[in-house]
């Protein structure tokens, strides 16, 4: 018996899809922006993030989810790491879309949208299949 995969199998071969929302990352989100307030202009690093169990796994796209709220942070490039600093709190953040909802679309630098069409040309790995 052979150990290689059968073209067949692999036609019927999903990509993985992510267990998780956005919505489940809201109580970390929240402890990043009170680190986030509390360390005032010195900011937090990553490190500092992760030493203190804030922000899960990646404190980064906790801070990400912030800018898409509309609070204003500064990135400090510390050699390998990063420190983020709140510069200016959004008073009204705005509320995630609903599950299933589209999400609101930021327009895209010129450069950036060439590499976005670039990258629709690409055929991808398993073709489209979500039908």
């Amino acid at each position: 018996m052979s150990d290689s995969i059968a073209v067949e199998k692999m036609a019927s071969c999903r990509p993985l899809k992510p267990a998780t929302k956005a919505e489940d990352f809201e109580v970390d989100k929240l402890a990043v922006l009170e680190a986030l307030r509390q360390a005032g202009p010195r900011g937090v690093s990553t490190l500092e993030f992760l030493r203190r169990g804030i922000g899960g796994m990646r404190p980064p796209n906790r801070v990400h989810d912030l800018r898409r709220e509309g609070h204003l942070g500064q990135t400090v490039r510390e050699g390998r790491q990063c420190r983020f600093v709140l510069v200016h709190e959004n008073p009204s953040p705005a509320t995630r879309p609903a599950s299933g909802a589209p999400a609101q679309q930021i327009p895209l630098s010129p450069y950036m949208e060439q590499i976005h069409q670039e990258r629709l040309r690409v055929t991808p790995l398993f073709g489209d299949r979500e039908k």
